[in-house]
């Protein structure tokens, strides 16, 4: 489940790839539709979002959660799930706090501990390149507003089999992912451009809750 979370959105700009290796290891389609989906992803600003996630398993089982993120570049990410259990992620000055209602406790790690594509995939600089590179590309147009970006494993030893990125007139609309075990889409329902970011929603919980702060623990 750690790889599943771990990659939703908004810090890529011109310095959040390094070039260089990363068109070495990419065929000229690769390299081609990869500088769109640059300048494509340098184009999104800090938004708040209603999604719908679904994960389906390879028993055939369905489960699907729905919430509210937010994101502000550089190093601000909210995730909250509303449904069907309240559940709270949120990093931010370089700290992750993640509220567990059902738990009722409150885990503070240094730096980001986010098992989600979208964190992964948009503001976690380091693991960017290394996804690009284990990937070749292809795209589509589905509808004249939407762009689809496929992602397909080079070989069988990569965290996602097949990941799948959508924009819809301009913005994130859908991510899919598969790994051997999951298939995860999430998609924007609605989302809002921020902005004012002096305001941003934090980490907010009870009082009654045990709190587990590992930020301490040097």
């Amino acid at each position: 489940m750690y790889w599943i979370k771990v990659l939703i959105l908004c810090c890529l700009s011109q310095c959040l790839f390094s070039s260089g290796d990363i068109h070495k290891k990419m065929n000229n389609t690769d390299s081609s539709i990869y500088k769109k989906l640059q300048y494509q992803i340098g184009q999104l600003g800090n938004i708040s979002a209603s999604f719908t996630q679904t994960i389906k398993k390879s028993n055939n089982t369905t489960s699907k959660t729905t919430g509210n993120l937010c994101i502000k570049k550089p190093d601000f990410f909210r995730w909250e799930v509303l449904s069907p259990e309240y559940d709270l992620t949120c990093y931010q000055n370089k700290k992750t706090w993640h509220y567990n209602a059902r738990l009722k406790q409150v885990i503070i790690r240094d730096n980001p501990h986010i098992n989600n594509i979208l964190f992964n995939l948009f503001l976690n600089k380091k693991n960017i390149s290394k996804i690009l590179k284990q990937y070749h590309l292809s795209e589509s147009n589905t509808q004249s507003n939407q762009w689809h970006i496929q992602l397909k494993a080079k070989q069988k030893n990569t965290p996602f089999k097949n990941l799948a990125i959508t924009f819809k007139s301009n913005q994130l609309y859908r991510i899919y992912s598969q790994t051997a075990d999951d298939e995860i889409t999430i998609t924007l329902d609605t989302i809002d451009i921020l902005s004012d970011t002096s305001k941003l929603p934090g980490i907010h919980y009870p009082k009654e809750v045990d709190i587990l702060d590992y930020t301490k623990q040097k």
